[in-house]
Formats: C-alpha cells, structure tokens, sequence
C-alpha cells in the first residue's frame, strides 16, 4: 500500500528548514506537494512567459491577502495545478502511465535561511535532506517524474510509487535543473517560473483514471467495495463510468440492515450502513449481493 504522507526538510548547522510535505491520495491517485511557508503577501509577479525567460512580468496587487503556502496537485488524470501560484494549469501524462521523465514544477528560493524553521521532532515520516554542501545564496529546485527505474542520480530526494508491475511513477527533486534568468528587482523573491505541459488539455476523464487506478492498486478488474472509513461509509467503484447514475441495490445476510446512499456518480457509490435502530455500523460487513441497474 502507498505511504500516504511524507515531510521533506533540509537540514543545515543546526537548524532543520521546512522544505515541501508530499501526499499521496489513495482514492483518486492524485499527488499533492505543499510548500510549507507561514506569512501572507499583498502582492506578486504574474509571469506572462515560459521558463525560459522571465524577463516579461507584472506586478499584480492581492485584494485581501494571499498565504505564502503553495499546493501543486497532480492529479491521476494528468492535470497539474497550482494553488496559491498564478501559474496556470499545465497537463501531463496520468500518473499511471508516466512514460517519459518531465519536469512539472520549478522552486527558486532568495537563500535557504528565508525558509521557515521547524521546531517540531523529526519522525520516521520525515525525509531529511542535507544542506551542508548548498552553496550560499538563490537556489532552484526542479520536480521530476518519470517511470520507475529511470535513473535519479544526484537528485535531493527520490520517491517511488509502485501499485502493481505495470502502474508506478517516481518524483524526484533536483538542485539547478537549469539557470534561471530573472530580473534584478526579483533577487529577494520567491520564485515561481510558469512551466509548459505535455499536451494542451486533459487527456483522461476523471472517473477512468480512478476506476483504473483502484483496479490498479488492489489487482481487481471488477467493482471495488473499499471498507468503511471512520465514520462507517463505504465506497464502492464501478467497474466502468455509467452513462447515468446507477441504481444500486446491495443486501447483506441480515435483512434488517439498511443501505443509507451518502453520494453518488456515474463512477462510484458512498454509502452507510444503519442497523434496525438507525444506528450506522463502523466496522466492516461483508454483502451477500450488489447489483447495479444502469446504462453505459
């Protein structure tokens, strides 16, 4: 099973920097990378070209004010997206069926002493990256995926997701991935470069990516039923999109039990289990039948 959470820090002297946290999301297969930064901005440089030259920029004003935390999500389907970042939405090859190493995502930061520091213990769910031999002043990080086995040598960090033999991926982060280029007034900033994708839009429907993804993870080419979470709903997922929301009809051996649908789509079922009392049951209840009446 894929680790779901993992903490990057850098570590320089004594001091440990917040780098990135990375998040694997288990039901769609969507990765999710957070720039930990505490602290808001009124402002920031929109980019209006690609990364190979920043030189065309303006000054946007925030009404209100922005976090200086960032999210990039790359999602199952292949949509990259950048939150918290005017950078707009790149697409790329699904997580799935990463065939070629690409570069989705640049970092460039004044020094490493204008990241936070973290204060916290350091666990087993926390990478840490020496620092003690980054040179002083502006450094850039490059995000790289690329199929499982592709050689990552001298990168920072790398991770490898693996689901099944025909379904993985790598990221990998690497220092100086190319010289960056900017202005002389942007030398104290975060930097950002707009990154160019793959292809001009989403080359995957959301529902096929996460009906091929849990097929993928649990080696199961049918209908999936994911046990109950905290709250006691079960998912279950189709073995193909319907064209329309499906009719489900789901018994268990003892017929006093109810199905309570929480959510429904063309692609899967959320629902609860409740006993005769109206009580939803947390633990994990086998069906005798599931039946789904809809049209493809």
């Amino acid at each position: 099973m894929v680790e779901n959470y993992k903490r990057v820090l850098i570590k320089k002297g004594d001091f440990y920097f917040k780098f990135i946290n990375l998040c694997f999301d288990n039901f769609d297969g969507s990765l999710y990378i957070t720039l930990e930064r505490s602290g808001e901005n009124n402002s920031y440089f929109s980019f209006k070209t690609n990364i190979n030259d920043l030189s065309f920029k303006e000054i946007k004003e925030i009404h209100g004010k922005r976090k200086k935390w960032k999210k990039i999500s790359y999602h199952g389907t292949g949509r990259i997206h950048f939150e918290n970042i005017s950078n707009p939405t790149i697409f790329s090859e699904p997580l799935l069926n990463i065939s070629r190493p690409f570069t989705f995502f640049s970092y460039s930061i004044p020094t490493l002493e204008k990241l936070d520091i973290y204060y916290e213990s350091v666990n087993k769910d926390t990478i840490v990256v020496d620092g003690s031999n980054l040179e002083i002043g502006r450094l850039t990080f490059s995000f790289l995926v690329a199929p499982v086995g592709i050689s990552s040598e001298g990168s920072l960090v790398s991770l490898n997701y693996s689901f099944s033999s025909d379904c993985s991926f790598s990221i990998s982060i690497h220092l100086n991935g190319y010289n960056l280029v900017y202005p002389k007034d942007m030398e104290n900033h975060f930097i950002f470069p707009p990154m160019k994708g793959l292809f001009n839009k989403q080359v995957l429907p959301k529902e096929v990516s996460v009906i091929r993804f849990n097929q993928a993870i649990h080696r199961e080419k049918g209908a999936i039923l994911l046990p109950p979470n905290g709250a006691g709903i079960y998912t279950l997922i189709y073995t193909v999109p319907m064209r329309i929301r499906p009719e489900v009809t789901i018994s268990y051996p003892d017929p006093s039990l109810k199905i309570i649908e929480v959510s429904k789509t063309t692609y899967y079922l959320k629902f609860k289990v409740n006993n005769r009392y109206g009580h939803t049951l947390k633990e994990t209840i086998v069906p005798k039948s599931i039946f789904l009446n809809a049209e493809l």
